[in-house]
């Protein structure tokens, strides 16, 4: 295990210190959207980036105050460049309820297709399911 971990660095501690302190605060600052969306996709597009700070803190803040799970994903994909995979990671660290990241090797655990294109209904079930 710690031979595949060394091929995967990453430093997990960034994301989750920034989601613990917008749990506690209710929404996200740019730089820790931009922080955690980077640590997921590091070398994708970055039209997320075009985002303000005042779009960031409105978004994220309906999104991690909601309890109902298609407001919570649909509130964060409103905002620009974020996608069901994005979406799931920015809920993941920062909101209070658990949530889990969508990603080809999490489908692919659920024996699902990696090249997924997610759906409202398919988010709903994937939650359930994990």
């Amino acid at each position: 295990l710690a031979l595949l971990a060394a091929r995967y660095p990453r430093n997990d501690e960034l994301p989750i210190t920034m989601g613990l302190q917008a749990r506690e605060r209710g929404y996200l600052h740019r730089e820790e959207f931009l922080t955690i969306s980077d640590w997921k996709f590091p070398t994708a597009h970055h039209s997320h980036r075009r985002n303000s700070e005042e779009t960031v803190q409105r978004r994220t803040q309906g999104s991690l105050s909601t309890h109902d799970e298609e407001s919570a994903i649909t509130s964060l994909m409103q905002l620009g460049g974020v996608s069901w995979t994005m979406g799931s990671v920015l809920l993941h660290f920062a909101h209070p309820e658990p949530y889990p990241i969508m990603d080809a090797a999490a489908l692919f655990s659920l024996n699902g297709p990696p090249d997924q294109h997610p759906t409202l209904p398919f988010w709903l079930a994937y939650v359930q399911a994990c």
